[in-house]
């Protein structure tokens, strides 16, 4: 009995070692996958945040692909009752080159956590661009921009 417990716990110390020294490749695969099949976000680093007034908003570019640009869209707040009222597609606007975009699509708001995607309608995204959300709960315009 007491060998079988040591081969199976040696078993699951190997393959906890493999997977940490392999950088967790296999845990990001479909992550990989995601990424390799859309256009080159390398330059745009990670998530931005802001959190004037009492709504916390993050936005993290996902992928850009077919000419549509996903961004994960996040708002948190423990104070504002009323964020299911703003029309989202108004109020947040991308702006890369000589263009303006409104979202074609965004998530469903309510509550006090939200997360989903906007989708921007672009045929060519430039490597820099912006995303500007105004007068969300306060009056005044917040720039996220990247890289």
């Amino acid at each position: 009995m007491k060998t079988k417990l040591l081969v199976g716990l040696s078993f699951i110390g190997i393959l906890t070692v493999y997977f940490v020294s392999s950088g967790n490749s296999y845990l990001n695969f479909h992550e990989a996958v995601a990424n390799a099949e859309t256009k080159s976000l390398d330059k745009i680093i990670g998530v931005k945040k802001t959190d004037h007034g009492d709504v916390v908003v993050s936005l993290k570019p996902r992928k850009y692909k077919d000419g549509k640009l996903t961004v994960r869209l996040q708002l948190e707040t423990h104070n504002v009752n009323n964020l299911h009222t703003y029309n989202y597609k108004e109020i947040i606007q991308l702006e890369t080159g000589n263009q303006k975009i409104s979202p074609s699509s965004i998530p469903r708001i309510g509550g006090h956590h939200n997360t989903g995607d906007l989708v921007f309608n672009i045929d060519n995204l430039s490597d820099q661009f912006i995303i500007k959300i105004s007068n969300l709960n306060r009056p005044g315009v917040r720039t996220f921009s990247w890289p």
